[in-house]
């Protein structure tokens, strides 16, 4: 087989986003469909301050709501051949193992 050189390049559209999970499953065509999200508390639609007219300190006065809401905030999406996500996954699980082998190895010591 021959050999290739493959370089990296990072697009001008590249961002990092801290994901919490991924939630999809199969479109119609059989490719893997899978959405990243960050999993947080709903922000409040406003919120109500003092200002202490002496000393200036601002102070949140009402922002709470009486029932707060859990929000997935869908970051992006990506659509993949199944071999692709099995490829993917089995890269995301070599990383993980790694890591557990660094903790274990670090409480060795």
């Amino acid at each position: 087989m021959p050999e290739i050189k493959m370089y990296y390049k990072k697009n001008q559209n590249y961002q990092v986003f801290p994901v919490g999970g991924v939630w999809g499953g199969l479109s119609p065509n059989g490719m893997v469909n899978c959405d990243f999200f960050i999993e947080k508390a709903e922000n409040p639609e406003s919120i109500i301050i003092d200002i202490d007219e002496k000393s200036g300190v601002i102070k949140e006065k009402d922002g709470n709501p009486k029932e707060q809401k859990l929000i997935r905030d869908l970051l992006f999406g990506a659509v993949m051949h199944p071999n692709t996500a099995r490829s993917i996954g089995e890269w995301l699980i070599s990383k993980a193992n790694e890591y557990e082998n660094l903790k274990i190895k670090g409480k060795e010591k």
